[in-house]
């Protein structure tokens, strides 16, 4: 019985271990960057979370006369004036909740933001020198955005650690700190904010005199090129013009579209007329006739073909009859003395040859 409820005991202690494991939220490694950090250990495919130190940043608890943080952004640089040095600076700011607790901040006269300016340049060129590449970070932060809530100093070596003065993150010697709590203690088991920033890595790189050069000297190549191109278009386009005003005059044809279409019209109309005559009279023309047979007489007349044949005989001249029958329409047939005369109407149209 004893057995039983130890293995039991057991079982339950096990189960709580599990799901404190399930339910506890992992986090990327994170790293520490100061403008002094010279090396960092990561494995190629490894992505990781970095903090960035005070010394990439200005940060100021300021209360400002509005509600939204679009409205605050946009008096950040007149906020930071006369204070950052030369830089092109990115700005971002978030409502400062460790005074103002969340669900109290109606009143926008008692708002007080937490404002940043920041250098994208010089993160870069630190992020560069450390050999990091984006596909290894997974985001970057603040020391203030993240650490703010550690009322106790950090230890961020054996020499600096991070103390909170007026609400201000700032470095400090350890050695004039109490109760340093380890960095990798207080970030392995802090929840990260939404307060990460994007780093523009390409806006401001350095281009040569050469590159420009060759960039220029390209671009004036193409400019030059899509211009002869033009002129030489241009030219082709105003000599066909010319041609086709010529060859109105040459033949007297109308100016308009219109007239154009119209008389196209009617040409196709005539084409296929003058088809299909030539189509009946080539098939009257190839009746079944013997050696010695031939026509001697075609004549189209009042839209009816006259026809002679000589014959060798006057029998032939239903062999022949039969054969015109199929395609066309026989309007009279007589034999005279061997010759075969008759008279064929036209069909119209393209309709006899099928």
């Amino acid at each position: 019985m004893l057995v039983s409820l130890i293995s039991i005991y057991n079982l339950q202690e096990k189960f709580q271990e599990l799901k404190q494991t399930l339910t506890t939220k992992q986090y990327h490694r994170t790293i520490y960057i100061d403008k002094s950090t010279n090396d960092i250990d990561i494995n190629k495919n490894e992505k990781v979370d970095l903090i960035l130190s005070p010394a990439f940043y200005w940060v100021q608890d300021v209360k400002l006369p509005v509600k939204y943080e679009f409205q605050a952004k946009n008096l950040l640089p007149s906020v930071f004036d006369g204070i950052l040095s030369e830089g092109n600076y990115s700005y971002k700011t978030y409502k400062s909740v460790s005074i103002y607790p969340k669900n109290k901040l109606n009143d926008s006269q008692n708002i007080s933001w937490m404002v940043y300016a920041y250098d994208d340049t010089i993160i870069s060129n630190k992020l560069d020198s450390l050999k990091l590449n984006n596909s290894n970070i997974n985001s970057i932060y603040f020391a203030q955005s993240e650490l703010e809530h550690q009322e106790n100093p950090i230890k961020l070596n054996d020499t600096q650690a991070l103390v909170k003065h007026d609400n201000i993150l700032i470095t400090m010697p350890l050695s004039l700190t109490k109760e340093a709590k380890e960095f990798e203690e207080v970030v392995s088991s802090h929840e990260r904010t939404k307060q990460a920033i994007n780093i523009n890595r390409y806006a401001n790189l350095p281009i040569s005199e050469k590159s420009i050069n060759v960039i220029a000297v390209t671009l004036i190549a193409f400019i030059g090129l899509y211009l002869t191109e033009f002129m030489i278009n241009k030219k082709s386009l105003k000599e066909l013009y010319t041609q086709s005003a010529q060859t109105q005059q040459t033949y007297r044809l109308p100016t308009t579209s219109f007239e154009l279409n119209s008389m196209k019209k009617s040409l196709k109309k005539i084409a296929s007329s003058q088809e299909d005559l030539r189509s009946i009279s080539e098939y009257i023309l190839n009746a079944p006739l013997k050696k010695d047979e031939h026509v001697i007489f075609l004549e189209l007349k009042n839209s009816k073909f006259s026809v002679k044949v000589n014959l060798t005989e006057p029998k032939r001249a239903e062999i022949i009859k039969k054969y015109w029958q199929k395609k066309v329409s026989i309007k009279s047939m007589k034999v005279k003395d061997n010759t075969l005369i008759a008279k064929i109407n036209l069909n119209g149209g393209r309709s006899w040859i099928k």
